[in-house]
């Protein structure tokens, strides 16, 4: 089951290790679900740490984990921007 395509995700990974759902990654791993939602979306990255629980927990092999994309961002929320016509703090006027 290697597979030796650059950039796979973890949810990618996951699948093909017969992880198919978010649910099924939360009860394997012992993680809450946010984590698991976090990981599974890419919103968190995949520290050593983790790489280690992954692999010790659900026996994904390290030569597999190295090969996803371990940095997080492609899919974060954007930067929430004010409403139009409010402001933080009103503008200064002349006396």
């Amino acid at each position: 089951m290697r597979s030796t395509v650059s950039r796979m995700t973890l949810r990618d990974l996951l699948i093909q290790h017969g992880i198919p759902t978010i649910r099924e990654l939360t009860h394997r791993l012992q993680c809450s679900r946010q984590q698991a939602w976090d990981l599974w979306h890419a919103r968190v990255g995949v520290g050593a740490a983790m790489m280690k629980r992954l692999h010790e927990q659900l026996t994904i092999p390290l030569e597999d984990l190295i090969q996803i994309d371990l940095c997080p961002g492609q899919n974060q929320r954007p930067e929430e921007k004010e409403p139009e016509g409010s402001s933080k703090a009103p503008p200064n006027k002349p006396k």
